[in-house]
């Protein structure tokens, strides 16, 4: 932790010289400015230990900056109040009017002269060495030039007469700009406590050991150990429940506040909450606090602390020239103003032109309001990975969701097989066709272990090894094309069938069951022997989800692999308009006719004018062709393409690929939805407040720029320096209360 780092100019400082350093080489640095946090990503292998390269930082890094856990307040108030006290003294003895002897000039100025000297000495330090070391200007720079302007002609004016004096200037300012300083740290202190999982943690809990209870430090925990955790606490580590029953809240988790029930035996991740109808609640540690889920977590969110919004390069980009242009625009108003009144007003107009000026609160409030921003997403059960995709998410106006395992749960389940009446083969030949295709089949599709799950149970004999290896399937996006005793079987969905000539009018005109999501069909030839009813049920609150979603003005879509049937059964229920659900979608480009193996199926595809299906990557694109902002949900391996070509969300479900969670900007936790609707009213408030306090900080540091340069003089007054620093502190103060109330401001969901 750096506590001089108030700025993107000090970030790209401290990147500079780490960089240079051919002792460090780091192959990245990630700064977080308002925790001051820095972390530098090294090659492993290197011989050197981790004190050696600590110390390699501290070489390259001093004296420019400091490595230090916190940056101690009350230095700062100390300072700011004897800067503050000489310079009101001074101000009184000149306005005061008494004769002041030669000898008590000199001594006033010698004394005014070390104090600024002493007050400045660390911003003095920061502005040349950042000069030299970096050739980039920072905020320390303005304060430099304009209270040893200050000084220089206050010393002056004791030889020459018409000059200024302006030690008391000069003290003002400086101990404003510390009490500035001290309010800015303890504002920010106050707004990030609690932003990470760490900082909510209990710092001692009651282990057993030698048949009494004692308390430990939670550092000091390691798998195996016994533990209680009081009601209302935070669990601190991974774990697994001693209780026969107790309560936890997991709303760090998955966003849901209400408390759920829990026996022996579950298993507990860190950052939950222990019910408060409980006294208290026994566990068994599985991994050490740095190895649990919080701080996974925690490490995590660092880590993509690179992937800022585009806001935030904008800013960086303003505040790359500001200091450059407000030093260029001060020196001409001094040239302005002398030329039309006096050297005195026109030192003033320049000194106070450097002050009144404030690009640190730039700097470091939109970091500041994004890191809050995700803190409120993750307490609301949604993981942003940065800035980045923070801003994305509020300017989503379509959104595409997969079907399977993210609008439904993803617990498939067989809820009956149904004969045909002109099926030749018996009930028992079929469970053993089924068993005997889905075996091969189940490391391909999901749906084959739940068939394979249900038939195996209804087999009248088992399986014979010779009948298992009579039977050879090639597996496709929509079914499975088998082979048994020279018999050749299709197993699929309705897509499938009709692309494969099998007649399924009468296996359809059967009728609906009436808790049957999808149907799956055995054919041979182009006879339908039997259909499998299967139930997916979906999430129970995605049809609320979606309504408020559409009501939100967003454009809900619905694109899946699942046969046109199944697709609008589960849009009915869910109200997806139909020109809004895409089916038969698959994960890449495959050609349909590669797989039709004869004349007659050619030549049929040709007729029904099969082509390559529709990709989701396709369906994305499309959408975006047509200037839509897209956002699309899922939770499959099959649906990491599109999580790549726009806003990828993934949701957690039995059936969540890491793959898709890896290539998702947003993950939404736990078996709710309702954590996405958190998710865009998280991004919007988020984004809203990001601009306004851009919008407030451009506007007060123009009109004091205008103001202190010239405009106030033209009109026959003079604003103080002092003035200038009281300003620039009530703007640092307007924009961190506004942060605050955007933290404790709740979401309208």
């Amino acid at each position: 932790r750096i506590p001089e780092i108030v700025c993107p100019n000090c970030a790209q400082s401290i990147r500079t010289l780490l960089g240079n350093d051919l002792n460090i080489a780091p192959k990245t640095v990630y700064i977080d400015i308002p925790t001051k946090e820095v972390a530098i990503v090294i090659d492993s292998d290197r011989p050197e230990s981790d004190h050696m390269i600590m110390q390699h930082v501290k070489n390259a890094l001093q004296p420019m900056f400091t490595l230090s856990p916190t940056r101690l307040i009350w230095p700062l108030i100390l300072k700011g109040i004897l800067g503050t006290i000489a310079g009101i003294a001074l101000v009184v003895l000149m306005v005061g009017g008494w004769g002041i002897p030669l000898i008590g000039s000199v001594l006033i100025a010698a004394v005014s002269s070390v104090l600024t000297l002493y007050l400045g000495w660390n911003i003095y330090q920061s502005a040349f060495l950042t000069l030299f070391k970096t050739r980039r200007l920072n905020m320390d720079a303005l304060f430099t030039i304009s209270t040893l302007v200050a000084l220089v002609v206050s010393i002056v004016a004791c030889f020459v007469p018409g000059l200024p004096m302006m030690f008391d200037a000069a003290l003002l300012i400086l101990g404003f700009r510390q009490l500035g300083l001290a309010i800015e740290e303890s504002a920010k202190k106050k707004i990030l406590t609690g932003l990470t999982f760490d900082d909510r943690m209990p710092r001692v809990v009651a282990k057993f050991e030698d048949d009494q209870w004692k308390e430990v430090s939670v550092g000091s925990l390691k798998a195996g150990d016994v533990i209680t955790i009081p009601k209302g606490e935070v669990i601190p580590v991974d774990g697994r429940c001693d209780d026969a029953c107790s309560f936890v809240h997991e709303t760090n988790y998955n966003g849901n506040p209400d408390p759920i029930a829990i026996s022996r035996g579950r298993l507990l991740r860190s950052g939950c909450r222990v019910g408060q109808t409980v006294s208290s609640m026994q566990m068994t540690v599985l991994k050490t606090y740095d190895e649990s889920y919080h701080m996974k977590i925690d490490n995590m969110i660092f880590d993509l602390q690179n992937k800022r919004a585009s806001v935030e390069k904008t800013a960086d980009k303003i505040l790359r020239y500001f200091v450059p242009i407000v030093i260029i625009i001060a020196c001409i108003a001094g040239i302005v103003v002398g030329c039309f009144f006096p050297p005195a007003l026109a030192i003033q107009c320049v000194v106070a032109t450097l002050v009144s000026a404030c690009p640190c609160t730039l700097g470091f409030i939109i970091p500041l309001v994004v890191n809050v921003g995700i803190k409120k997403g993750r307490e609301q059960g949604v993981f942003f990975k940065g800035g980045e995709p923070l801003e994305a998410t509020a300017e989503v106006n379509t959104i595409v969701f997969d079907l399977n395992g993210t609008l439904t749960t993803g617990q498939k389940t067989v809820n009956s097989v149904s004969i045909m009446p002109d099926a030749i083969d018996s009930s028992s030949a079929i469970m053993k066709i089924l068993t005997l295709l889905e075996s091969r089949a189940k490391d391909s599709h999901t749906v084959a272990e739940v068939i394979l799950d249900y038939t195996q149970k209804r087999l009248t004999e088992p399986l014979t090894e010779a009948e298992r290896d009579s039977a050879t399937v090639e597996t496709l996006h929509s079914g499975v094309i088998g082979r048994i005793a020279d018999e050749e079987y299709l197993l699929g969905n309705m897509t499938m069938m009709r692309e494969r000539g099998v007649q399924i009018a009468s296996a359809v005109s059967e009728g609906e069951i009436v808790g049957v999501d999808q149907v799956i069909y055995l054919a041979k030839g182009n006879r339908v022997l039997a259909k499998i009813n299967i139930s997916d049920p979906l999430r129970k609150d995605a049809s609320a989800v979606i309504c408020a979603l559409k009501k939100s003005g967003k454009d809900v879509h619905l694109c899946t692999g699942s046969d046109e049937v199944t697709a609008a059964h589960y849009a009915n229920q869910l109200g997806i308009p139909v020109r809004n659900i895409q089916f038969n979608c698959i994960p890449c480009d495959v050609i349909v006719n590669q797989n039709v193996r004869n004349e007659k199926m050619a030549s049929l595809a040709h007729q029904n004018d099969i082509i390559a299906r529709k990709t989701k990557l396709k369906v994305i694109q499309d959408l975006q062709k047509l200037g839509r902002k897209v956002a699309f949900i899922g939770d499959g391996g099959n649906d990491a393409p599109a999580m790549t070509a726009c806003l990828g969300i993934a949701v957690q479900s039995d059936t969540t690929d890491a793959v898709t969670e890896a290539e998702a900007s947003v993950l939404i936790q736990g078996p709710r939805l309702r954590p996405l609707l958190a998710a865009f009213a998280v991004s919007c408030q988020t984004i809203r407040n990001i601009k306004l306090s851009l919008g407030v900080s451009l506007a007060y540091n123009m009109t004091t720029l205008l103001l202190a340069g010239g405009l106030l003089v033209s009109i026959g007054f003079v604003l103080n320096p002092a003035v200038g620093v009281l300003l620039m502190i009530a703007q640092a103060c307007l924009l961190l209360g506004t942060t605050y109330y955007y933290q404790r401001k709740p979401l309208k969901l």
